[in-house]
């Protein structure tokens, strides 16, 4: 009995508290809570295309040669005396390199000079008998058979004072030889021949070489088509007073520098199995940054592009619809905009041939908060201070790429539940050969440079 009573009052108790907290969450959801305000647009720094004439340039393999240099050679026999250089360094025109036993051919010198000295006592002796010979044959003492004798003898005696003095050049020559000196200036290799071995024997001996470091010569070559447009181009923007000297551009794989040089040579004519035309150009190597026999790439000039849009490269992603920016419009909303590259500029810029007007905005910074359809609080970029000196431009190969339909074929863009993936271009270098080009462009013409394939 009690634990049934027990049972009906838990019952009523879990009904009464059930009850009661049912009316109080009734009561705290009828009543009326404040709206929290929406949030602000996100901030995105945004800045106009660039427009400006831009040089477009095409890049070739090239091999770099020294504009001279030689071999040094043994041109007597003897042993190796002594060897006065360090390899590897720099040496001066007419510094002493090896010496070569001279003491054989400096007693070889000294015999030739003796008997030169003995011709010309006996010429002096001839020609006293000669003069003498002239008084006599004057008062018929002596006949003029004897006066013709001594003549002979003087001419004799004068031409073995000639034959004397050929000898006695050409051991002091040889002599010469056993001191060898730089021919020029330049940077000597290491020494190919220990001293102490005998040199000169049946052959000139190869001891070393020098090989002059600045200025150095690029040789590449040049396919027909890249020939006619430079020339082309050559034609329309260079005077024919100054298509000499015209500026190229070279630079080492794995620097960032480029070096300025000139346009030197050009082959007369196509060699017309290959299609193609040697040319050399000549760069300054005060440096000494450049090598002989290392291949590098070289830029030449084909086209100067007017009124170029360029925009800057970071801003530019990639999704499966190919290349984009996100614009803003004039009423601060994000759209995608899919866009057509043209070539990489110096400074971190790209060429753009659709897809954006030079008077639109684009995102370069906050792209991580555009989202197409959304409106975004816009900053305009800071300008940034011009260079002090063109910059080259980053070589780069962009593969053929989709081309997205018009815009008027594409439905308009709505909200993506994700952000697109935002990547850089992926970049090639690849090592060409060079060409001329004009000087350096201004800081706001800077050149841009097109992979030869």
């Amino acid at each position: 009995m009690v634990a049934r009573l027990i049972y009906v009052l838990g019952c009523r108790l879990g009904r009464f508290l059930f009850l009661t907290t049912f009316l109080f969450l009734l009561w705290a959801g009828c009543k009326k809570t404040p709206l929290l305000p929406p949030p602000e647009p996100p901030t995105v720094t945004v800045e106009s295309p660039i427009v400006r004439d831009q040089t477009l340039y095409e890049t070739f393999h090239a091999t770099l040669e020294p504009i001279q240099s030689v071999e040094i050679r043994a041109r007597v026999q003897g042993f190796l005396e002594e060897i006065r250089f360090k390899p590897g360094v720099m040496v001066e025109m007419g510094e002493l390199l090896f010496v070569i036993e001279p003491k054989p051919y400096e007693a070889k010198l000294a015999e030739a000079q003796a008997n030169l000295d003995e011709a010309e006592t006996a010429l002096k002796l001839a020609e006293l008998n000669l003069a003498r010979s002239e008084k006599l044959v004057r008062t018929k003492t002596v006949t003029v058979e004897e006066y013709q004798t001594k003549l002979a003898q003087r001419e004799t005696a004068s031409a073995r004072v000639l034959q004397n003095r050929s000898l006695v050049d050409q051991a002091r020559i040889r002599y010469s030889y056993t001191h060898i000196h730089a021919p020029m200036a330049g940077r000597i290799g290491r020494w190919l021949v220990d001293r102490g071995n005998l040199v000169g024997v049946g052959e000139d001996t190869l001891l070393t070489s020098i090989v002059q470091m600045d200025p150095l010569y690029a040789y590449f070559e040049v396919n027909e088509k890249s020939l006619l447009k430079y020339l082309r181009w050559r034609k329309k923007y260079v005077g024919e007073s100054k298509q000499r000297n015209l500026t190229i551009y070279l630079k080492v794989p794995g620097e960032d520098r480029w070096h300025e040089g000139q346009w030197n040579y050009v082959d007369t004519q196509v060699d017309p199995e290959t299609g193609t035309l040697l040319v050399r150009g000549l760069f300054p190597n005060q440096d000494e940054t450049l090598f002989p026999g290392i291949y590098v790439r070289v830029l030449v000039p084909y086209e100067t592009l007017e009124n170029a849009v360029l925009v800057r490269d970071r801003a530019i992603g990639t999704d499966l619809g190919g290349k984009f920016l996100m614009v803003v419009t004039e009423h601060d909303v994000v759209q995608i905009r899919y866009i057509t590259l043209g070539q990489t500029v110096d400074g971190g810029l790209r060429m753009v041939t659709k897809g954006i007007k030079p008077n639109e905005r684009y995102v370069v910074k906050g792209l991580q908060h555009a989202r197409p359809g959304e409106k975004v609080k816009v900053l305009e970029a800071p300008p940034e201070p011009p260079e002090k000196t063109p910059l080259m431009p980053t070589v780069e190969t962009e593969a053929p790429q989709w081309e997205p339909p018009d815009e008027q074929d594409r439905p308009t863009a709505q909200p993506a539940p994700t952000q697109p993936a935002l990547t850089e271009p992926a970049s090639t270098e690849t090592g060409p050969a060079a060409l001329p080009t004009v000087q350096q462009p201004p800081s706001d013409n800077r050149p841009v440079e097109k992979e030869n394939r």
